[in-house]
């Protein structure tokens, strides 16, 4: 919730409502091919692009790719890219020599963080609006997390997804 001064009525404030959801009205999605369980917001879809690629969103299907599309439809993506990481090293080192030729987008951020205990990288790019990729090791799997940084409202909710996220 936030307030913001009302231009209707001065001297007064009004309350704005956020679009993030609580989780106890959220659904469990549970990969059936994979060890990985994430809550997402009841309402919102998700279709399997193949075997290894998820996505949700808010939508059924997603609109033709436009400035109002990327402000109004959530999008995140859970990619698994398997037996990635055959050797196993930690992230940074992995990501280091994953990504040893550079990127399709030079990132505009590069960040070490926890997601739920598990070290990871996250970086930010420019590519058809911001977006933010995360990087985890399961075993000798990388599982990434993509999200759309275009519609703000959205952010809280993925953050939450990712809260959620159970590798087993």
């Amino acid at each position: 919730v936030q307030i913001q001064a009302s231009v209707a009525f001065p001297g007064m404030l009004k309350r704005i409502l956020s679009g993030v959801t609580s989780v106890g009205v959220w659904n469990l999605f549970t990969d059936p091919s994979y060890p990985l369980t994430m809550q997402y917001p009841s309402g919102w879809h998700f279709s399997a692009i193949d075997t290894y690629n998820t996505i949700f969103s808010n939508v059924q299907s997603q609109s033709p790719l436009s400035d109002q599309a990327l402000q109004s439809e959530a999008s995140f993506q859970i990619q698994i890219m398997p037996n990635a990481n055959p050797t196993p090293l930690p992230i940074d080192q992995w990501f280091n020599a994953f990504f040893a030729n550079g990127f399709p987008t030079p990132p505009m951020s590069i960040t070490t963080t926890m997601i739920n205990g598990q070290a990871s990288i996250q970086l930010q790019t420019a590519e058809i609006g911001e977006h933010i990729h995360i990087y985890l090791i399961h075993n000798t799997d990388i599982v990434s997390l993509i999200y759309s940084l275009s519609a703000t409202t959205f952010i809280p909710t993925y953050q939450q997804m990712i809260n959620s996220l159970q590798l087993n």
